[in-house]
Formats: structure tokens, sequence, C-alpha cells
């Protein structure tokens, strides 16, 4: 995997569900043998994580990898509920676990906007 990738900021409605895909590049670990996890924080100084997303949750979903182009496709999920709260800039960091050791991936801004 080219570690680590930096994504232009996102937006989202804090009253809406939250999806997200990005396509991640795997070249020579395809499908990854690994797993994945996300964290969210409003406030990177601090300890505790707002928001985690991960394969084992099922709120990190890993698509049909694409074996000749070497990607496969992850999806992001959360309920308008749980990203109520939300307002103002997070940062989503994507880390690779294998073998005991976690790799950083990409990291992404998400703007959460109040919604009607």
């Amino acid at each position: 995997m080219s570690l680590p990738t930096e994504v232009a900021a996102q937006s989202a409605l804090n009253t809406a569900d939250f999806e997200w895909t990005i396509l991640l590049s795997c070249p020579g670990d395809c499908p990854p043998a690994g797993v994945f996890e996300a964290h969210m924080k409003s406030d990177l100084a601090a300890i505790e994580i707002d928001k985690v997303f991960s394969e084992a949750r099922g709120n990190l979903v890993r698509g049909v990898a694409d074996l000749s182009g070497q990607k496969i496709p992850l999806t992001f999920t959360a309920r308008r509920g749980e990203v109520a709260g939300f307002l103002g800039a997070y940062t989503l960091d994507l880390y690779y676990l294998r073998d005991g050791a976690t790799e950083p991936v990409m990291r992404t801004i998400f703007q959460f906007e109040a919604g009607a």
C-alpha cells in the first residue's frame, strides 16, 4: 500500500446518515491480509476518540478487491444519531493493522455542518 496518503477535506451534514467511500491502492497486498480501523477526532491532542470505524464493528466495510488494478473500496458508515453532536472540523485517520503492527494509511478532515 502507498502509505500514508492525505485526502482533500470533505463535508457532511450532522443530521444525515454518514457514508463515505474511498478507493485504496494496495499493490502487492491485494486483497489486504490485515484489517483497517479509523479514528475520528475533533481535537488531535485529546486522548479520547470521538468516533471509531472498524471492520470488526461493521462500520468500515471493505468492498470487492480489483485484483488486476490492485485497488479496494472501503466504505465508512454511521447513523445520523452517531454524528448528531458533531459540528466543525474532525480529523479522520485510517490505519492498517497487520501482524501486530499499525501503519498510517490516510488522513482527511471532515467539516460537519448543522443540518435542518
